[in-house]
C-alpha cells in the first residue's frame, strides 16, 4: 500500500510539473509577443461565469475585428463573446464552440461564413486553439482532425503541446513564467480593438464589377513555342474566378448545426462586411459567395443574415477600414450596432447587466476613447477631443515647415480652448512649440528661428521639443524619455501623453496648409501605442 501511495504521489507531482512546464513552453499569442490576442480570446471565455453568455460568435479575423461584444452589451445589455481567431478553419470553430458550450448555455451561436471557403490554412490557425483547449476527449478528437491537414506532425505533438514545444526553452522570456498570474478575463470579450486606418482601395460596386469581369473571362489561353520551334495554341474552359465551398466544410457546418440543436441553441450564419480586390484577396465578400452561402443555408434550414448585402450598415471603405482588409473601431461599431438590432428583433434575449460586465465595459470605454482619438483625422474634432481630455493628459506640440498658412478662425478658436495663447497664424513658415500639462499651458513659444525646449513632467518624465520652420530646416522633434515620438511632417505635430500610465497615446501631424486638414500617422506605431495602453489597463493599473 505504501508503494502504491508513493507511485500515486509521484505521478501526481510529475503530472503537475508537466502541466507547469507545458504552460511555460507554449507560445504566448498576445501582446507584446504578437499583436493578435488569440490566447486571451480562448482562455478568456473559460474565465467567464458559468452560463452567463447569451451569444457566442466564431469565424475568421473579419469577425474578430468586426464584432465588439462590449458595444452590444453597452447598447442592449446582451452578453456576448467573440471566439473568432485569425484565418480560423471551420473545424477549429467547431471545437471552440464544443468546448464553450460545456460551461455556457448560449441562446444564439453566430458563425461567420468566411471559414466555409477555407481549405488549407496556416498551421498557426489551428495551433491557436489546439494548444489552448483543455486536455480531454474532445481535444484528442481535435488532434486527429488536425492531422488530416498537417500529416507531417505526430499525434503526440498535436495532442500534447509539451512534446511540440519542449525545445522552446532557448527562447523563453520572463512573460512565459508570469503568464500564470495574468488576468484570464478578457475585457474585450474576444474583440480585437483596432485603431489603424487604411483605405480598402475599392468599394462594393467596384469589387463586384471585378468579380463579374473575372467570371466572364472563362477561357484559359496558352501560347507556347517549344524548343523544336513548334508553336502550340491552347484554349480551354477555366474559370478565372472560382469561388466554391468544399464538401467537407459543408459537413462541418452541419456538425455545428447538430451541436446547436443538441444544446437547444439557435444558429445564425452571417458575414462581416469585407471589400477588397477579388483578384488578390481570397476572402473578398462578393455577391457570388454570398449567394452560395444563402442557398446552402436555405437548403439546410439555417438562418442567414448577410451584414454586407442584407442591411445597410453604412461602412465607409475609406474611413472604416483598418488595414485594407479588416474593419477598424469605426466599422466595428457600425457592425455591432446592426447585429444588435437583428439579434434583439429576432431572438428573445433579455437584458443581463452585472457588476463584472460593467467593470469590463468601463475598461473597454477607456481603451475605446484612446482608439477614437487615434482614429480622428479631422483637425478641429481632434483638438476639441483633446480639450475635453486635457485635465488627464500632457500634450506636446511642435511645428515643422509652417503651421500658419491655411489656419482658419475656427482652427484658432479650437486651439484657444486647448490653451494655446500665441497668435500662431501670424508668423509665416515659423517655429512653434507648446506643452499643455493637465489643462495648464506650461510653455509656449513662437519664432521665426528654430526653437528648442526641454523639461521634466511632474512625474519625472524628461522631454525634449524642437521646432524648425522652412527657413531653419523644416524639422520637428518630440522626445519623451529619449525616445522620438514626433511624426515629423509638415504642419502641427502633436504627441499625447498619459501621465498616469506613463504611456504615449497618440502621435499625429496635421498639415494645416491643406484643406481639409487631415491627420497623418504611422499606422504601425499607432497599433503598438494602443496595445501598450490596453495591456496597462488589463494587467498593470491595479498594481
Amino acid at each position: 500500500m505504501r508503494k502504491l501511495i508513493k507511485v500515486f504521489v509521484f505521478l501526481i507531482i510529475g503530472g503537475m510539473l508537466g502541466i507547469m512546464m507545458q504552460n511555460i513552453l507554449i507560445p504566448k499569442w498576445y501582446w507584446p509577443d504578437t499583436t493578435l490576442p488569440e490566447t486571451r480570446i480562448i482562455s478568456g471565455i473559460r474565465a467567464e461565469k458559468e452560463n452567463s453568455i447569451q451569444v457566442i460568435a466564431c469565424g475568421t479575423s473579419h469577425m474578430q475585428f468586426g464584432f465588439s461584444p462590449m458595444e452590444l452589451y453597452g447598447e442592449y445589455g446582451i452578453t456576448a463573446y467573440n471566439l473568432a481567431t485569425s484565418a480560423q478553419p471551420i473545424q477549429v470553430g467547431y471545437y471552440l464552440l464544443k468546448s464553450a458550450v460545456k460551461s455556457q448555455k448560449p441562446e444564439v451561436i453566430i458563425f461567420d461564413a468566411s471559414s466555409l471557403f477555407y481549405e488549407n490554412t496556416e498551421d498557426g490557425a489551428w495551433r491557436y486553439a489546439l494548444d489552448q483547449l483543455p486536455f480531454n476527449k474532445d481535444k484528442l478528437e481535435f488532434a486527429n482532425v488536425y492531422l488530416e491537414t498537417w500529416r507531417g506532425e505526430t499525434y503526440l505533438c498535436a495532442a500534447v503541446p509539451l512534446a511540440r514545444y519542449h525545445t522552446r526553452w532557448k527562447s523563453l522570456t520572463p512573460r512565459d513564467f508570469t503568464d500564470f498570474f495574468r488576468k484570464k478575463r478578457y475585457y474585450c470579450k474576444g474583440y480585437h480593438l483596432f485603431s489603424k486606418h487604411a483605405s480598402a482601395g475599392i468599394n462594393l460596386e467596384g469589387m463586384n464589377y471585378e468579380m463579374q469581369r473575372m467570371l466572364d473571362n472563362n477561357e484559359r489561353m496558352i501560347y507556347e513555342y517549344l524548343n523544336s520551334g513548334e508553336y502550340n495554341e491552347k484554349i480551354e474552359e477555366n474559370a478565372l474566378y472560382n469561388a466554391y465551398i468544399p464538401d467537407k466544410n459543408i459537413g462541418w457546418l452541419l456538425k455545428i448545426k447538430e451541436l446547436c440543436d443538441k444544446n437547444q441553441v439557435e444558429l445564425l450564419v452571417t458575414k462581416t462586411p469585407i471589400v477588397q480586390w477579388p483578384e488578390t484577396y481570397f476572402s473578398a465578400w462578393t455577391t457570388k459567395k454570398s449567394d452560395m452561402v444563402r442557398s446552402l443555408c436555405e437548403e439546410h434550414n439555417i438562418a442567414y443574415f448577410d451584414l454586407q448585402y442584407d442591411t445597410e450598415v453604412g461602412i465607409d471603405w475609406d474611413r472604416d477600414s483598418g488595414d485594407g482588409a479588416h474593419l477598424n473601431l469605426y466599422g466595428a461599431q457600425k457592425v455591432s450596432s446592426s447585429l444588435g438590432q437583428y439579434l434583439s428583433g429576432h431572438y428573445s434575449l433579455d437584458e443581463r447587466r452585472s457588476p463584472a460586465w460593467d467593470e469590463d465595459l468601463s475598461a473597454y470605454n477607456r481603451v475605446k476613447s484612446t482608439a477614437l482619438l487615434e482614429l480622428e483625422q479631422d483637425f478641429i474634432n481632434y483638438i476639441n477631443r483633446l480639450s475635453e481630455e486635457k485635465q488627464d493628459r500632457i500634450i506636446f506640440i511642435a511645428a515643422s515647415d509652417d503651421m500658419s498658412q491655411g489656419l482658419t478662425n475656427d482652427d484658432i478658436d479650437a486651439l484657444r480652448l486647448l490653451g494655446i495663447r500665441s497668435d500662431v497664424g501670424n508668423v509665416f513658415r515659423g517655429s512653434f512649440t507648446a506643452v499643455v500639462e493637465r489643462g495648464e499651458t506650461k510653455y509656449e513659444a513662437l519664432s521665426n528661428r528654430r526653437i528648442i525646449y526641454d523639461g521634466i513632467t511632474s512625474e519625472g518624465m524628461a522631454y525634449y521639443l524642437e521646432s524648425s520652420g522652412w527657413d531653419t530646416g523644416a524639422y520637428t522633434s518630440i522626445k519623451l524619455g529619449g525616445v522620438e515620438y514626433a511624426y515629423n511632417g509638415k504642419g502641427i505635430n502633436i504627441v499625447v501623453y498619459d501621465p498616469k500610465s506613463g504611456l504615449v497615446l497618440d502621435s499625429v501631424c496635421f498639415d494645416v496648409s491643406r484643406d481639409p486638414h487631415i491627420g497623418q500617422r504611422d499606422n504601425n506605431r499607432i497599433e503598438f501605442l494602443l496595445k501598450d495602453y490596453e495591456y496597462y489597463i488589463m494587467e498593470e493599473e491595479e498594481r
